[in-house]
């Protein structure tokens, strides 16, 4: 439509030439290319974000964490799933039989998931120090603040690998 329609009736329109039908045809050649505005302004946005990833993917993993953890809209999502791959995992070396402290040692060596790893090391120190699993959880800022309540009662019922598996 562009490229064949719209050149042959600005042609005739100048052979007419009315400053009603010109203006009609600038009118129309605007509305042509708002597409195009939609279509850089997306790549703009693509490439945007792709540099922000790589930028934030050359730093450390503890600012990564936070980084990642305090942006608007995706902060939320990044709990949930760090809250989530931490619970089930921590979940299943305990239903296997393995101590809290060996979880958590276990956790923070792996090299799979570095969040996780860091989150991990972050709770073995508060356990070593005598803490128990919910008070480290809840002064831990890159998990859901409702994880400590799932903790609490697994801890209290005594099936807390039963219970973070939930």
């Amino acid at each position: 439509y562009r490229l064949l329609f719209l050149p042959r009736m600005e042609s005739m329109l100048h052979n007419r030439t009315t400053s009603r039908d010109v203006q009609s045809l600038k009118l129309s050649q605007l509305f042509l290319s708002v597409p195009d505005y939609f279509i850089y302004s997306g790549i703009f946005i693509i490439m945007l974000i792709l540099t922000a990833i790589y930028l934030i993917s050359r730093k450390d993993v503890r600012r990564q964490l936070v980084l990642y953890s305090n942006m608007p809209f995706i902060g939320r999502y990044f709990k949930e799933v760090i809250t989530s791959q931490l619970s089930r995992e921590l979940g299943n070396l305990l239903l296997h039989g393995f101590s809290l402290q060996e979880a958590l040692t276990i956790l923070q060596t792996q090299r799979h998931q570095k969040f996780v790893a860091l989150i991990a090391e972050d709770l073995l120190v508060q356990v070593k120090n005598g803490e128990i699993l919910s008070v480290a959880v809840s002064r831990n800022d890159f998990l859901l603040k409702r994880f400590e309540q799932f903790v609490v009662h697994g801890e209290h019922s005594g099936m807390l690998g039963r219970e973070l598996l939930i």
